[in-house]
């Protein structure tokens, strides 16, 4: 199975913690949340992984090259951020979707996917109400729950 994984971003409401770390690499309960992403593709069955990346990629390049994953993970440099749909998919959440997604995405550069996507795929979708832990440690304020809720280690 393949996966897409959105890192690109610049993590900008973690202010000073995003300004020499990437959103993706800053630290829940002292390994970077990417680890616990990558452990969830290996326990799911995902085989493949691609990683979009731009603010500070060669720290994301650095992890990944030292990191011990079964899965495969490639890398794709955004040299201009396009949106979380112009880059293809994926914001706080979790989506499985066939190639017949790309139908639905606008032809235009900058691309968001809660306000140009998923509308048009009203009442096509189907979703499944998740039990596991989810939060968006995008503000301090959910990034500070996190390290306090956060279970811990996942095993693939």
């Amino acid at each position: 199975m393949k996966a897409y994984l959105l890192a690109a971003g610049e993590g900008t409401r973690l202010g000073q913690l995003t300004r020499t770390i990437p959103k993706c690499l800053v630290p829940i309960k002292g390994k970077p949340l990417l680890h616990y992403w990558l452990r969830l593709c290996e326990r799911y069955g995902i085989s493949d992984l691609l990683i979009n990346l731009h603010h500070l990629p060669h720290l994301l390049e650095q992890f990944l090259g030292s990191a011990p994953y079964s899965l495969k993970a490639r890398t794709f440099y955004e040299e201009k951020l396009l949106g979380s749909a112009g880059t293809i998919l994926a914001n706080a959440g979790v989506y499985i979707a066939s190639p017949d997604i790309f139908d639905y995405i606008p032809k235009r550069e900058v691309v968001d996917l809660g306000f140009d996507v998923l509308p048009r795929l009203a009442g096509k979708m189907y979703g499944y109400l998740i039990r596991e832990y989810l939060l968006d440690v995008g503000t301090w304020e959910n990034y500070k729950k996190a390290q306090k809720e956060f279970p811990g280690e996942i095993e693939a």
